[in-house]
């Protein structure tokens, strides 16, 4: 067997290295990377690039270039060649493509080619490079790449200027390292074997005024940015503690005393009242009166104990699904409260007709569907025992549709602000300004409760309830009652605590089956109490889908081949 497999592992080596093309390297670098720089009597840029490419290894088809607008007012392409000749537009080998926007995008198509060189020659016009500084014309040039993953034998940036222009200071290299000679109306900066992502700015100081009368565009955005940006502070400061200051005086108004010290050492281990299971967990809900799978969940538990409905282990197996369990409607009492007539539509209905059974399998499908209808419903139960305030609900409303309206207002301002030609950012001060008022906004619409005074006397009760619920699964709080799972399971479910209920008694060995539930065999073993526990678990997650570096210089960009 060792042999066979020896000779299998063999044999796959000696195909990979026969294989065409598989190991051949494939490299390139830059023999030279030149840039040439002219100032112009107007004070724009025309900057020749200059690249020769050695290519390695298999065929290259294309080389690209990009160009960054940042620090200019435009870049324009003039012309972009190879081996001396001009490439006219397109996409085809022999041809150039240009993709313009913030980031000017060039690309030079060529037949495949390997193992040779190749020269690549880019001419661009770039405005609005050189800044006016009080003590000096500024010109601050990124001659190579950002990003390029190529090696650079050479590289000679060469800076032209009227010879009549003086200048004030001595040419730099801000960035990177090379050597500097200068000339009359010249200067050149050499660089030797640059490694992949080096760097090479480069910085030339002239008269004032003597290269232009204007600052560029750009700079002239940022000088008033700038200027704005100390008066804008201070206003979006002051607008910032007066609206959240008047949210939150006038919220204060809104707010209930803090329970008194029996309430707050209220700790129930039954029902602290008459109210059915749906109810007292929508209402002890710690975010507030928010009906949902879980109330509609512990109805329909709490209907099985009273005989309405019975839930059974489907005999049906599939290969993607282990156990399916069977939602059987007894009988149709006709004392039912709305809601829980609403449960049992929410499973047993589809359109005009009522079915006696259905699968937890398909009823994950409508769920969402119609939950709808028992919120609603279980909502007007609590309305009707007078739990809501109006004159709150509609102090919560306006707040949240204030925040709304905030909201639509700043994006619409923040959209001018950054899709403006030229953007002043110092105007995004008091939007965030704007901003923070309506997270206050928010918070408070939140804060402000739109329950009555006998709604939030119910809430803590139940509030207090469902924590001593949750204390139980932690194994923080004794189980006092006899045939505590049985009991309070309806109670568990409505607080979202089914999963934890559960596990938690089965893991303390006491998870009795409720008579309601039917599997399909009683062992010794007690295996069903496992299939029980896989229903819950099946059933609480079923309505889970319901509930919803340029150093501040012109120039950079990328370059490579492929």
């Amino acid at each position: 067997m060792r042999t066979r497999f020896a000779i299998f592992i063999i044999g796959l080596l000696i195909l990979a290295a026969a294989a065409p093309g598989v190991g051949a390297a494939k490299s390139y670098r830059a023999e030279r990377f030149d840039v040439d720089i002219v100032v112009q009597d107007d004070g724009a840029l025309l900057v020749t690039e200059t690249v020769v490419f050695r290519f390695s290894g298999d065929p290259f088809t294309y080389v690209y270039r990009d160009l960054p607008t940042s620090y200019t007012d435009s870049i324009t392409i003039v012309s972009a060649g190879m081996d001396g000749q001009t490439l006219p537009p397109g996409e085809d080998a022999g041809q150039v493509e240009i993709d313009g926007g913030d980031t000017i995008n060039v690309r030079w198509h060529f037949a495949p080619t390997s193992d040779t060189a190749h020269t690549f020659v880019l001419v661009y016009r770039a405005l609005g490079v050189i800044r006016m500084n009080p003590e000096a014309d500024v010109l601050a040039w990124q001659a190579l790449p950002d990003d390029y993953e190529y090696t650079i034998a050479s590289s000679t940036v060469t800076v032209s200027y009227p010879k009549a222009i003086q200048r004030v200071a001595v040419p730099r290299v801000t960035v990177g390292e090379a050597s500097v000679e200068t000339g009359d109306g010249q200067v050149r900066f050499v660089a030797q074997n640059l490694e992949p992502d080096s760097h090479l700015i480069v910085e030339l100081g002239f008269a004032p005024g003597s290269l232009v009368t204007q600052p560029p565009q750009w700079q002239a955005v940022e000088i008033e940015s700038n200027r704005l940006a100390q008066p804008l502070a201070l206003a979006s400061g002051a607008l910032t503690l007066l609206g959240v200051g008047a949210i939150i005086a006038y919220v204060r108004r809104y707010r209930r005393p803090s329970a008194s010290p029996v309430e707050a050492d209220m700790r129930p281990t039954a029902p602290p009242g008459s109210l059915p299971p749906a109810l007292g967990g929508a209402i002890g809900h710690a975010g507030g009166f928010a009906p949902g799978w879980d109330q509609a969940l512990a109805t329909l538990f709490d209907l099985s104990g009273r005989g309405v409905v019975q839930i059974e282990e489907s005999p049906e197996k599939k290969w993607h699904r282990r156990h399916d369990f069977v939602f059987r409607l007894q009988s149709m009492p006709s004392d039912l409260r709305p809601f829980e007539q609403t449960a049992l539509d929410l499973v047993f209905s589809t359109g005009a007709d009522r079915q006696t059974s259905v699968k937890l399998s398909a009823l994950q499908s409508w769920i969402s569907s119609r939950l709808k209808a028992f919120k609603e419903t279980l909502k007007q139960d609590a309305v009707n025992r007078g739990w809501f305030d109006p004159g709150r609900e509609q102090i919560r409303r306006g707040l949240f549709i204030a925040s709304g309206l905030l909201f639509g207002v700043l994006l619409a301002f923040a959209c001018l602000v950054v899709t403006a030609a030229n953007p002043i950012w110092a105007f995004m001060l008091p939007l965030i300004a704007l901003g923070l008022v309506d997270l206050a906004l928010l918070i408070a619409g939140s804060v402000v409760s739109p329950l009555s005074e006998t709604g939030a006397a119910e809430r803590r009760q139940w509030e207090a309830f469902g924590k001593y619920l949750r204390r139980i699964t932690e194994d923080k709080e004794p189980v006092n009652l006899a045939g505590a799972f049985q009991t309070l399971l309806p109670w568990a479910t409505a607080f979202g605590l089914l999963k934890d209920w559960v596990d938690f008694f089965q893991k303390k060995g006491d998870l009795t089956v409720p008579a309601w539930f039917a599997p399909l065999a009683v062992t010794a073993d007690g295996s069903e109490i496992a299939i029980f526990a896989a229903m819950t678990h099946s059933a609480s997650s079923a309505g889970a889908s319901a509930g919803g570096a340029g150093g501040g210089a012109a120039g950079g960009g990328g370059s490579g081949a492929g």
